[in-house]
């Protein structure tokens, strides 16, 4: 079983799938992996998780910021 916590508001479904994919090919099956999100509203804000949370467009630059967030996550 492998355990990811993360300090963020949430995990979206897309990452969860690309890590399971990335983790099958070590013979690691979905349902051995758990991804928790603790629900802070202080921590960064990922890729396709409450991209509406405000009510309007988030700037490009920040989105950037959001972007390179998530991939930097993923790459641990």
């Amino acid at each position: 079983m492998i355990v990811i916590t993360v300090d963020t508001l949430g995990i979206p479904d897309e990452l969860t799938e690309r890590l399971a994919k990335k983790l099958s090919v070590l013979a690691i099956d979905r349902s051995r992996l758990a991804i928790c999100g603790s629900h802070t509203h202080s921590g960064p804000m990922m890729e396709c998780c409450a991209n509406t949370l405000f009510g309007q467009s988030i700037a490009d630059e920040q989105w950037q910021t959001i972007l390179k967030y998530t991939a930097e996550l993923e790459s641990k």
